[in-house]
């Protein structure tokens, strides 16, 4: 008879921040580093600290404020990690749960005395990177190309380096794809299309599950599921893969009959090589592109066509469980 299950955590790269400051013994340790902010209509300089915590081929990173942005005497201690690497050495495969990773982080940061005990578990979330590898076999640059067409509301879409990915970018979030057996070199990760979602503001972390901030404990496997498949959804593929040209006209004039299935594949024929941007540019109205797009998704298609008649695979993220 097997262990319990235990559900699947999708996380990568966590920051924590704790309110607590080392003593000036500790310090000693640190590097000293002076810090340009900028702060409207003027740039200031702070004072932060910061070291490396080594472990196998890893480091957590570990960095003290002894003021907060406004110069104000507030002590803010942050610890960034990558939890599968805490765990397996790297980041291709995905944890069984936070808790293990969280217990290795403890078991690293007590080697170091000019380290204060702290508890992460209890740590505000200053960032959050959630990842899927999403299964596609010999189609992940095929996939990628598909994924370049598509546009993400409010955000910048632009190539993610070094791994020939695509990423929707802002200032405090963005979503990224790319191939993880280009990025590591290493062939566990074959046919591997990896997607990280990544949000860096703690307020904006929190709103995601209704608080003003938010710990580890607040993203259960359903919470991370629905986060991740939220994002398929602003990119109008959860659940949908581009299917080829003959097969998408078919679908639209199945639905919408002949002439208004013609007049919306040639709205997504021109989609393949324009922005939104560039449609709006050529005079196209912004009214006309947003009811066009909506009934093409309505139809049950994404914004962008396959490059053959082999459909591409689906992208499918559930909740998953293992017996250990």
């Amino acid at each position: 008879m097997g262990l319990p299950e235990r559900e699947w955590h999708i996380f990568d790269t966590i920051k924590f921040g704790i309110h607590l400051a080392p003593t000036s013994e500790q310090l000693e340790k640190w590097d000293k580093v002076k810090e340009r902010m900028q702060c409207y209509p003027t740039m200031m300089i702070r004072t932060k600290y910061e070291t490396w915590l080594r472990y196998k081929r890893n480091s957590i990173h570990v960095i003290y404020y002894p003021q907060d942005r406004n110069n104000r005497p507030e002590s803010l201690l942050l610890f960034e990690m990558s939890l599968p690497k805490l765990v397996y050495g790297d980041n291709i495969h995905m944890i069984s749960s936070p808790s293990s990773a969280i217990e290795e982080a403890h078991r690293v940061i007590g080697q170091y005395p000019y380290i204060p005990r702290v508890d992460l578990n209890q740590g505000i979330l200053y960032r959050m990177d959630l990842c899927f590898n999403l299964q596609v076999g010999v189609r992940v640059l095929e996939w990628i190309r598909q994924l370049y067409k598509l546009e993400y509301p409010r955000r910048k879409t632009k190539p993610y380096y070094p791994s020939q990915g695509v990423q929707y970018y802002s200032r405090k979030a963005s979503l990224s794809f790319y191939g993880k057996e280009a990025e590591t070199r290493d062939s566990d990760a074959h046919g591997i299309l990896r997607m990280e979602a990544s949000w860096r503001d703690k307020n904006r972390i929190g709103k995601l599950v209704g608080k003003p901030l938010s710990t580890i404990g607040d993203f259960t496997s359903k919470v991370v599921v629905s986060l991740l498949n939220a994002e398929l959804e602003k990119l109008g593929i959860r659940d949908r893969a581009p299917v080829d040209s003959l097969a998408t006209l078919r679908i639209l004039t199945e639905k919408y009959g002949s002439e208004q299935g013609v007049r919306l594949y040639g709205h997504l024929n021109a989609r393949q090589i324009a922005s939104n941007k560039e449609m709006k540019a050529m005079g196209i109205l912004k009214q006309t592109i947003s009811r066009s797009q909506n009934q093409i998704r309505d139809a049950g298609l994404s914004m962008c066509i396959a490059e053959n008649e082999v459909a591409l695979p689906m992208l499918v993220i559930t909740p998953r469980s293992i017996v250990e």
